[in-house]
């Protein structure tokens, strides 16, 4: 398989080294946008620098796959990434990429194009939080009953809000997958985003009753997150270090590993499956999920109150019938603004000695109000494309 790498940074320069050692991939060169965003490391931008050369790979003839990186704030960046989801061109994404509102566009396209979209960030496909996540999915059966609360703890380096909440949309895209749906969600700390958080909380909490906690804290023992599984049962340790090699998992006096587990090799392998066999697009739900928490965090800081989340998916057809909606009590004020002016102005006189198109005007009235009502008629001829089975 043809893999081309768009961006740089620690997590893509990490991929492409395991791309090189895999027999079953060949690295194409393009050029290589500057990028931001999460970066653990420094690392050098891999491939030619020519700005232009990317385009290329929108005819799907140079690559079989993309794997990009981006920064959120770079409208570059979030373009090159619109294009390639637009053009079905199979992309990894290494999360985050983009604000919230780019990721349910990216979301919405996806679904029509039938395309390969998906994230990936250290650690989301490991084995250990997958035996969470079946835990919580077969409470009978596990060690810890029923799960009640999660408590997910993050070491942080100084940095802005901006950078926190980048690495909080990681982790919330975690906790959501394994809370299920979160309905509420309350932050404390400030909402400056030009000073650093070191002190922010943030609590969730889900449909089916499970709460979550999201907090930073100054040092942990020998890893840099842990996230507390807490059951009626019992509770477990998940001790997360910069390598997901060396995460553990401690529960009733066990300690559970995987050191045969090879992060950056699991995404390139899933990016090739899903160019045969598309996923739909699940890990690029769990992404946006993650960034739509983080935008709410911010909304809670700036309200000093808990928000609601409703869930509600964002459809083509749902955001042109809000746009539609917000049209039409648009056109409502100004039809009544505009007749009444009109009314006073004919009462003086006015239209009697002007264009004789004003003395028209009920009628121009009545003709845009007809327009904007056929308007709601093309939903009907540009229907939404059958979903796939």
């Amino acid at each position: 398989m043809k893999v081309a790498f768009l961006g740089s940074g620690f997590e893509i320069e990490r991929l492409r080294e395991a791309a090189d050692a895999m027999a079953a991939f060949e690295i194409v060169d393009v050029g290589i946008p500057r990028i931001g965003g999460i970066s653990m490391s420094s690392s050098t931008p891999s491939g030619v620098d020519d700005a232009e050369s990317w385009e290329s790979l929108l005819a799907g003839t140079m690559s079989d796959g993309v794997v990009f990186a981006g920064d959120p704030e770079d409208s570059h960046g979030n373009e090159r990434l619109r294009k390639l989801v637009q053009s079905a061109v199979p992309t990894l994404v290494i999360h985050p990429a983009c604000d919230v509102l780019l990721g349910y566009e990216l979301q919405m396209i996806q679904r029509d194009t039938q395309g390969v979209l998906l994230a990936f960030w250290p650690g989301h496909q490991h084995p250990l939080l997958e035996s969470i996540e079946q835990w919580i999915r077969q409470a009978n059966e596990s060690p810890l009953g029923e799960i009640d609360q999660l408590s997910f703890q993050r070491v942080l380096p100084s940095g802005t809000m901006a950078e926190t909440l980048d690495w909080f949309s990681r982790d919330a895209a975690v906790l959501g997958r394994l809370l299920g749906r979160v309905t509420k969600l309350g932050a404390l700390g400030t909402a400056s985003e030009s000073l650093s958080a070191q002190r922010m909380s943030v609590h969730m909490s889900s449909d089916e009753g499970a709460i979550a906690n999201w907090s930073i804290t100054p040092r942990l023992e020998g890893c840099e997150a842990e996230l507390t599984v807490i059951g009626q049962r019992g509770r477990a340790r998940l001790l997360m270090t910069a390598d997901p090699a060396d995460w553990a998992l401690e529960y009733g006096g066990e300690r559970v590993q995987h050191r045969e587990w090879r992060d950056f090799n699991g995404p390139l392998w899933a990016l090739q499956a899903a160019v045969h066999n598309p996923d739909g697009g699940e890990s690029w739900r769990h992404a946006t999920n993650g960034l739509e928490l983080a935008d709410t965090v911010q909304q809670s800081l700036r309200r000093g109150k808990t928000i609601d989340l409703y869930g509600v998916e964002p459809t083509e057809e749902a955001t042109f019938k809000t746009m539609m909606a917000a049209g039409g009590c648009l056109a409502l004020t100004a039809t009544v603004v505009l007749a009444v002016l009109m009314m006073v102005l004919d009462s003086i006189g006015v239209t009697s000695w002007g264009p004789s198109v004003w003395r028209k005007w009920p009628i121009l009235l009545v003709a845009t109000l007809l327009v904007f009502l056929a308007l709601q008629l093309l939903r009907l001829v540009f229907p939404d494309p059958p979903a796939s089975k």
